[in-house]
This record gives structure tokens, C-alpha cells and sequence, in this order.
């Protein structure tokens, strides 16, 4: 009764962001959907914020042209799919977007054995 109910989309969503990486290393320009895709799939799990660096990596290694075209596809996109949490956070106090960074910040302090905030809980 405490599972998830959106958890079978995450690998759908993970399967269409693969795709659109590898249509956009073959010179499609399919940036728009494919940030839009990973911020719906950070709407779905907050952990999928992991997937912003390899994509940002992937595209270095594979010297993606990006044009001042493709990044304003990729910022609107995103933010697009992360609409509800911006929206959210206007309407609540921006809780989410300064208590998200900081539990990942309070987590390093556990591990490191420092006090930890008290954003995560």
C-alpha cells in the first residue's frame, strides 16, 4: 500500500531520454524534448537529477554543437517539465527548490560526521 504508484513510467521515460541522446549525437535536434523528457522524469523521481551530468558529459565527449538556438530549446524544455515544481514552489515558499539541494548537502555531512540540518525532514 506504501509503494509508489508512478514507478512504471521511470523506466519508459529512462528509455525515451536514451533514445533522444542518441538521436541528438546523430544531429537530430531534438533537444527541447529530450530536457523536457528528464524534467518530467524529475517530476516522477527526484533522484533522475543524476542524469543531467552524464548527459552534460555525453555531449562533451561527443562535441554536440550546441547553438545559442539549441541551449534556449534545452532551458525551456526543462523548465517545462519541471513547470509543476516551479509553480508549486511559488505558491509554498520555495521549499522545494532550496530543501532539495540542502538534503543532499545534510547527507554528505552524515556521511563526513558533521550535525546535519533539518531540511529533509
Amino acid at each position: 500500500a506504501r509503494l509508489p504508484y508512478h514507478t512504471s513510467a521511470i523506466p519508459l521515460l529512462v528509455s525515451i531520454i536514451l533514445y533522444l541522446i542518441h538521436e541528438v549525437l546523430n544531429k537530430k535536434n531534438y533537444f527541447f524534448v529530450l530536457f523536457f523528457s528528464v524534467g518530467i522524469l524529475l517530476q516522477l523521481e527526484l533522484a533522475a537529477v543524476i542524469f543531467i551530468l552524464p548527459i552534460i558529459l555525453i555531449f562533451y565527449l561527443k562535441r554536440v554543437v550546441f547553438t545559442r538556438s539549441n541551449v534556449f530549446k534545452s532551458i525551456c524544455g526543462f523548465l517545462f517539465g519541471v513547470l509543476p515544481f516551479i509553480l508549486f514552489d511559488l505558491l509554498n515558499g520555495f521549499s522545494y527548490s532550496i530543501k532539495f539541494p540542502l538534503c543532499f548537502t545534510n547527507k554528505n555531512k552524515i556521511k563526513l560526521g558533521r550535525k546535519p540540518l533539518s531540511a529533509c525532514t
